[in-house]
């Protein structure tokens, strides 16, 4: 890199020879200040304190020593010639006393060629443009999919308008689909889901609109849909669709399956792996833009770090290749590299120790008296009785963590053990748990199977009430619970929904969630704690007017009583604890002014 400055009129030249490129910028600017010490030295003299140390030569000059400081702090300290008024050598307080100085100066006039670009060169901007339309080019000229093609999972293909992936899955697994929108306008995706050759309902939307390039969605089929073959269609536009089944991270075999596509740019992908387990890695050759594809497949026992083994390979199209490693070679991560125009699909497989079997012991045979039979009740459970039986700690820690993780398949799988759906864990349902923890797609997966909507707890806790709090998915798991028809009425706690605002206002999706509720049944009068605070009381005492609006626009009661007395009137005339500013001072008289305009007292 070589750089020019023009002092007198505050313009730098940065030159790259090697790219024939360059780039101009003021000398007095910021880019100059962060990468030319001797322009930040210039700007640190006029801004902050200096103070002159003595006086030393350096590359034969006469210099003042000064050192520059801010708040008692030391910023740098310089050696400035008075001959040259240019500063020769700086310092910085550093650990490693970092500094720089001018050697060899030649004082001579210098000609004005010397401060402009030298022929040949381009700037760095008109060169970023031109490579930025090459790529552009290169793009729109890359191969997409615009009829129908059928395959297997994991596979990946772009795909233009007309075009349709029709992949084989296995309907034991969710389905996770992958858009990825390549065109700077919009992009139209349908989706469909098959049982043996008929189209299926599915717990997903069937359309899909991605607006701007690089846009992407992921959503999951869940396996409850038991499909076995999905299609994709592009109505308008172009995308990358990649669609792989969801391994379960229960399953005692740890595998991973994944699709590598490139185009004009190679990709590097990595996993971790369980180093204590024996490897088997498959890798099959599927280039959507040629016939071959080559990547390369680093081994490593640390975190991307202390190689064990590296591979490079060419593989056609259908050819696959194997690597195996035992436990002892203790292989923590693996790499991918995917060269320009290649396609791959991977399996990473790395299974369980079997356990040596123990003889069993001869069976013992125990008469017991037979246990009475319990009539089953349709309809609601009665409030605080289970509705089935307790699950024991080592079996609530399994689904627990299926919850947490949206593992469907960990959780079906046990239920197809004969876990009973209505199981309680924790004071709960499954149900329960599930809207508390996971996402919308669980919560239709345990309806679809039994699990009892309206059952309370002795509290009044229902599904619909521990679904609000979900922290991560209440948006979607509430009304999935309205949708099943879970029972709603004036005790529904709306006020946990009420709770969801951010700077004085109710978040959109609170707004579009009350109103749900509401027009099934809720009141927005529905109070909380032993003094019956209504939740626009809540707002009077913040001074909030957006959501004190909302509620009393959907009817709640503007008179409404604590057990103490209180009105949201009284509420909010109280002098608050903490000092309000002007703006909330204004918000809370026109909080006031509402009230009073609706009745208050």
């Amino acid at each position: 890199m070589v750089v020019i400055v023009d002092q007198k009129s505050d313009m730098t030249i940065a030159l790259d020879p090697k790219r024939k490129q360059y780039m101009e910028t003021k000398t007095s600017g910021m880019f100059s200040l962060m990468n030319d010490p001797f322009q930040s030295a210039r700007h640190t003299e006029a801004k902050y304190k200096k103070t002159l140390l003595g006086r030393e030569k350096i590359s034969g000059y006469a210099c003042e020593k000064l050192r520059f400081e801010s708040n008692k702090k030391e910023l740098m300290t310089v050696w400035k010639s008075k001959k040259l008024a240019f500063f020769l050598k700086i310092t910085l307080p550093d650990k490693k006393h970092s500094f720089i100085q001018l050697k060899n100066i030649k004082e001579r006039s210098i000609e004005d060629d010397r401060f402009k670009v030298p022929a040949g060169y381009t700037s760095q901007e008109e060169a970023r443009k031109r490579e930025k339309q090459k790529r552009e080019r290169e793009e729109a000229a890359l191969p997409v999919v615009t009829k129908q093609v059928k395959g297997e999972v994991p596979w990946a293909r772009r795909i233009g308008p007309g075009g349709e992936m029709r992949v084989k899955v296995d309907p034991k697994k969710s389905v996770r689909f992958k858009f990825e929108n390549l065109i700077k306008g919009e992009s139209v995706i349908t989706v469909k889901a098959f049982s043996k050759g008929r189209p299926i309902k599915m717990d997903i939307k069937e359309t899909y609109s991605l607006k701007g390039k690089g846009r992407s969605t992921k959503p999951l089929l869940g396996m409850q849909n038991r499909a076995d073959e999905v299609a994709i269609r592009v109505q308008k536009g172009k995308i990358i669709a990649t669609i792989i089944n969801e391994e379960s991270s229960f399953a005692k075999d740890k595998i991973q399956t994944f699709f590598m596509l490139t185009g004009i740019r190679k990709f590097t992908q990595g996993k971790f792996l369980v180093s204590k387990r024996n490897l088997r890695l498959v890798i099959t050759g599927d280039s959507q833009d040629g016939t071959e594809s080559r990547f390369k497949v680093q081994f490593y026992k640390g975190d991307y770090k202390d190689k064990v083994d590296e591979s490079e390979t060419v593989l056609k199209n259908g050819r696959s290749k194997t690597w195996e490693y035992p436990a002892s070679k203790g292989i923590r991560t693996l790499e991918i590299t995917l060269a320009e125009h290649g396609g791959i699909k991977v399996r990473i497989e790395q299974p369980a120790f079997k356990k040596a079997v123990k003889p069993r012991a001869p069976a013992k045979i125990i008469t017991t008296a037979p246990k009475k039979r319990i009539k089953k009740v349709s309809g609601k459970t009665a409030p605080g009785k289970s509705p089935g039986p307790r699950l024991s700690r080592k079996q609530s820690r399994i689904i627990i963590k299926a919850l947490n993780a949206n593992d469907i398949a960990a959780v079906e799988s046990e239920l197809d053990k004969g876990m009973d759906v209505n199981s309680m864990l924790y004071g709960g349902t499954l149900l329960m748990r599930a809207a508390n923890l996971s996402t919308a797609d669980m919560v239709r997966m345990l309806i679809s199977r039994g699990a009892d909507l309206n059952y309370r707890t002795r509290r009044g806790d229902d599904a619909l009430s521990v679904g609000m709090s979900n922290s991560r998915h209440w948006k979607e798991v509430v009304p999935a619970l309205v949708k099943a028809g879970i029972t709603i009425d004036e005790k529904t706690p709306i006020w946990k929904l009420g709770f969801k605002t951010k700077r004085g206002k109710l978040l959109p999706e609170a707004k579009k969630t009350l109103n749900l509720l509401f027009a099934k049944g809720a009141s927005p009068d529905c109070y909380t704690g032993s003094k019956k605070t209504t939740v626009i009381m809540y707002y009077a005492k913040k001074g909030w007017l957006d959501p004190i609006k909302f509620f009393l626009d959907h009817g709640a009661n503007v008179n409404a009583r604590t057990t103490d007395g209180r009105t949201p009137l009284s509420i909010a005339l109280k002098k608050p604890r903490r000092r309000e500013k002007e703006s909330q001072k204004r918000e809370r008289q026109e909080v006031i002014k509402l009230l009073k305009s609706r009745g208050a007292k």
